[in-house]
């Protein structure tokens, strides 16, 4: 954990499942698991999961702040049916986040017909389209870089606590290992955070996800 210089900045926080174990701040459904072939497109150890259940990301003692900008690494693996039927399965087949049990994203991906899927990722933010990379099949995939998409900057938040849940539904999903998704590079910055004077231990009960530095617009400054 790191100590933050006093003044208005923004704070950042971040998860990369490098250890091989899941860290105290996760919970929920999934494992954290080898990337495979998507290691090539800037994943290490990812937290997946098959069942489609969610992913939870619990933070308290937050300072004061904001908004909250969220930037992750989305793996989509094995057979995504996106918005009509695909070998018999009923769709549709949704990726989800929300915050603060708000949802915030809802948006279906399919892997062998792109225009067969809500989802529009913006420039540089889809990694890799129609690939096998992972699982135990030879479905084409995908990974998506979130952190580029502009519904995850500025997202309204000032409490002091924070929950975020990725998971996986609709009528179409299968799961058991047929479909699955993982999170991995896992960011939040803390916009417009007040850091107390130097010398204060700050941000006590963050976990180990601390960055020891602030991130200005424009600039980073490393402690």
């Amino acid at each position: 954990m790191g100590l933050l210089l006093a003044g208005s900045a923004s704070a950042a926080m971040n998860w990369d499942f490098e250890t091989g174990t899941v860290p105290a701040e996760f919970a929920g459904a999934g494992s954290v698991a080898a990337t495979q072939g998507y290691s090539a497109y800037g994943f290490g150890n990812y937290y997946l999961t098959s069942s489609g259940g969610a992913v939870t990301l619990t933070l308290t003692g937050l300072p004061s702040h904001s908004s909250i900008d969220l930037d992750f690494l989305f793996a989509a693996i094995d057979s995504w049916d996106g918005n009509t039927s695909a070998g018999g399965n009923a769709p549709p087949d949704y990726f989800n986040v929300s915050v603060d049990g708000v949802e915030i994203f809802e948006e279906t991906f399919d892997f062998q017909n792109i225009s067969d899927q809500s989802y529009v990722a913006p420039a540089g933010g889809q990694l890799v389209w129609g690939v096998h990379l992972a699982g135990s099949g030879t479905w084409p995939e995908a990974a998506y870089d979130m952190g580029l998409d502009p519904t995850f900057d500025g997202i309204a938040h000032s409490a002091s606590t924070l929950t975020i849940s990725w998971w996986a539904d609709g009528a179409g999903w299968q799961g058991a290992g047929d479909e699955s998704f993982a999170v991995d590079n896992i960011e939040i910055v803390l916009n417009g955070a007040t850091v107390p004077a130097p010398g204060a231990l700050l941000l006590a009960g963050l976990g180990s996800g601390l960055v020891g530095y602030l991130r200005r617009r424009g600039s980073n400054v490393g402690l």
